[in-house]
């Protein structure tokens, strides 16, 4: 039987610039080790070149990115399929406070990634940015941080967020009307305000898959589905031309202003995508967090102002103020779907 180190360590110990200083695999209980070993023999990787392979992000820059593409990944995939599913796959990954590991897809295509321990310390933050399958041994919550910086009553966090839709383009400014003339003294009306566009709904939040052997201490898990972007501001109505000047003391009539251009609506909030999460076995005290907000919708366009009245004899009268945009509908909620595991305490 081999010896492990304490389930809930404060934190693991930096790499020197010539070795690692733990393993994954021989410090997490044994039997997480094993269903690693499992998972990865059903994959047809082999665990010998896995093992040596980690991440400790003290040795990256603040963003240490794992991508669908190959040219944007800081490291190699283990495995790749017909250009559609890659597949990462590490000893150990150890997100240090202030630290961010970003998995990424830029074009919405499966992400695998596998570990036989992910320790995340305060302030440390793992973001996903793909359709992920998260499979690890030991998720471990490390309760020291490594920076003054951070608090070490705020645990690491797996972020989980989809893009925001982009906000609707403004409204063009109505044209002010042309002064009266001795032929015709009265001042034109100004053009009205167009409308502003409507925003873009949130990207929708693509289904994620959590699979943990083993959880030690506590993780965040944060999630949400783009939000709506803003409708445009309508756009100014163009002020009433000036009435012209008329014999004994005289003047043509102002111009009415122009109406202001209505506000766009808001894009809709995205979907919420389908998370599956399922936990095997905890150590005393353990909890996951789930933050799940329902992505709002983008707010209206703010209305259009008038175009002022024209001078005149008499005066013309004011544009009307356009009318605000609509408020775009809220996302549909992220569906939780335990297959094992759930704990009263997460929440």
């Amino acid at each position: 039987m081999r010896a492990a180190r304490p389930l809930i360590p404060q934190t693991l110990p930096r790499p020197t610039w010539t070795a690692r200083r733990c393993m994954g695999h021989a410090e997490i209980p044994e039997a997480a080790a094993q269903a690693i070993d499992r998972v990865l023999a059903f994959h047809r990787l082999d665990p010998t070149p896995v093992r040596p392979a980690y991440i400790d992000t003290c040795r990256q820059r603040d963003i240490c990115r794992l991508s669908w593409v190959a040219r944007r990944s800081d490291y190699d995939a283990m495995q790749t399929f017909r250009h559609e599913r890659v597949r990462f796959a590490f000893d150990d990954l150890i997100i240090r406070s202030g630290k961010t590991l970003l998995i990424e897809s830029p074009f919405g295509d499966p992400v695998d990634l596998i570990a036989y321990r992910l320790a995340i310390e305060p302030g440390g933050v793992l973001q996903v940015a793909a359709p992920l399958t998260l499979t690890v041994g030991q998720l471990l919550g490390l309760t020291h941080p490594r920076s003054a910086y951070a608090d070490p009553q705020a645990p690491g966090r797996i972020v989980y967020r989809a893009p925001p839709g982009q906000a609707g383009s403004p409204g063009s400014a109505g044209s002010t009307g042309s002064s009266g003339s001795r032929d015709i003294p009265d001042g034109v009306a100004g053009t009205a305000g167009s409308v502003g566009s409507d925003g873009q709904p949130g990207q929708a939040l693509p289904d994620q898959s959590i699979f943990l052997h083993h959880l030690a201490g506590r993780i965040d898990i944060e999630a949400q589905a783009g939000q709506g972007g803003d409708g445009g501001p309508g756009g100014g109505g163009g002020d009433g031309g000036r009435g012209h000047a008329i014999a004994f003391f005289d003047m043509g009539g102002g111009g009415n202003g122009g109406d202001g251009g209505d506000g766009g609506d808001g894009g809709r909030g995205g979907a919420g995508g389908r998370f599956e999460i399922g936990i095997r076995d905890r150590a005393d005290g353990a909890r996951l967090g789930l933050i799940t907000p329902t992505a709002l919708g983008g707010h209206g366009g703010i209305a259009g102002t008038p175009g002022n009245a024209g001078l005149g004899a008499p005066d013309g009268s004011l544009g009307r103020v356009g009318s605000h945009g609509r408020t775009g509908a809220d996302g549909i909620p992220i569906s939780i779907v335990w297959t094992e595991g759930k704990d009263p305490a997460d929440a």
